[in-house]
């Protein structure tokens, strides 16, 4: 067991952090600047997808906080939360109905909190 184990503090990891912040916040001002508020929630929800701690850090990196770059990252979790239910039901075949309605649930449930 001890022989499958591995440094947290690799520099690995964190290069494709620092990658992902990078790309993250070019193509966060680019979707901003070229389809606006459409593009930026767009963007938002194909981040989710992914690992959505760059975008968040990309987003808010240098600004003030405003009611559009919240619903962005609701939209961003919302997206995440439902990659995370396919994830799963794909790999436990057995809860798949039980976690398309759970994580499913959990997405909408962002909704009300989007301004």
């Amino acid at each position: 067991v001890a022989s499958t184990l591995t440094n947290p503090f690799e520099i690995t990891p964190a290069l494709i952090f620092a990658m992902l912040f990078v790309v993250f916040r070019v193509v966060t001002n680019l979707a901003k600047s070229h389809f606006g508020d459409a593009g930026l929630f767009s963007l938002s929800f194909l981040i989710g997808v992914t690992d959505i701690d760059p975008f968040i850090l990309s987003i808010i990196h240098d600004q003030a906080v405003t009611g559009l770059m919240v619903s962005a990252l609701l939209v961003s979790m919302m997206g995440n939360t439902l990659m995370k239910g396919i994830y799963f039901s794909s790999l436990v075949k057995e809860a798949r109905k039980e976690s398309f309605f759970k994580y499913g649930l959990l997405a909408l449930l962002h909704l009300p909190l989007l301004s």
